[in-house]
C-alpha cells in the first residue's frame, strides 16, 4: 500500500507454482479500489506475481519485453569480448610451441609416422596440460576461499567450491584448448619433411 516491496514464495513442485498464483491474485482481488488504510487514500494496486527472473529482467532493463535477450546478449557479448583475447593467445603459444618443435614433427614423418598420429599426439598433450591447470586451480580456489572464510574479511560468508559450475568451466577449457592445439597441429603435420628437418 505503501511502497514498493517484494517477496519470494516456493513450492514444492512446480506444478503448485500456478495454483500459488491464482490463490494469490485472489487475495489481490479482494482489496477494495480505490479505498483508505490508515488514512492513506490510494487509487491504484500495482501488484506481479512473475517468476524471479522475470521480474529481475523487468527492474533491471526497465520492462521492456525484449529484456530477456537484450540481458543474454549483451551476457554473450562480454564472455566472448573476455574469451576470444585468451584464446587467440592461446592459439598463438601453441603455433610457436609447435614451431619450436618442427623439428621433431619432421622426423617422426621420415619414419612413416602418419598424420593422424602426430595430430593426436598434439590433442592428448593439450588435454593432459588443460587437467594439470584445472587442478592447480582448484586446488588454489579451495585455499583462497578457506583463507577468506576464516579471515572474516566478508561477514557471514559461508563460500564453497561449486562443482557443477568447476566442471563447466573445465569442459570449456578442454574444448578451446584441444581447438587451439590442432589447427596448428594439422598445419605442422602437412609441413613437407625437408621443410620440418630445417627449421
Amino acid at each position: 500500500m505503501r511502497g514498493g516491496y517484494g517477496a519470494i514464495v516456493l513450492t514444492k513442485t512446480p506444478g503448485e507454482l500456478d495454483a500459488a498464483r491464482n490463490e494469490f491474485q485472489d487475495r489481490i482481488n479482494r482489496i477494495p479500489v480505490p479505498g483508505v488504510v490508515d488514512g492513506f487514500r490510494y487509487a491504484v494496486i500495482t501488484v506481479k506475481s512473475d517468476p524471479f527472473l522475470t521480474n529481475f529482467f523487468s527492474s533491471l532493463m526497465g520492462g521492456r519485453p525484449d529484456t530477456k535477450v537484450a540481458f543474454f546478449g549483451a551476457i554473450a557479448f562480454m564472455l566472448l569480448m573476455l574469451l576470444g583475447l585468451p584464446i587467440v593467445n592461446l592459439v598463438n603459444l601453441n603455433v610457436s610451441r609447435i614451431m619450436e618443435r618442427a623439428s621433431e614433427i619432421g622426423i617422426r614423418k621420415a619414419f612413416g609416422a602418419p598424420i593422424r598420429s602426430l595430430l593426436w599426439q598434439f590433442i592428448i598433450e593439450n588435454i593432459f596440460v588443460t587437467f594439470i591447470g584445472g587442478a592447480i586451480a582448484l586446488l588454489l580456489t579451495v585455499g583462497i576461499i578457506s583463507l577468506i572464510n576464516s579471515s572474516g574479511w566478508i561477514a557471514y560468508a559461508d563460500l564453497t567450491v561449486n562443482v557443477n559450475v568447476f566442471i563447466v568451466s573445465l569442459l570449456l577449457c578442454l574444448v578451446f584448448g584441444v581447438l587451439s592445439g590442432v589447427l596448428p597441429a594439422m598445419r605442422m603435420s602437412k609441413l613437407p619433411i625437408v621443410e620440418a628437418l630445417k627449421s
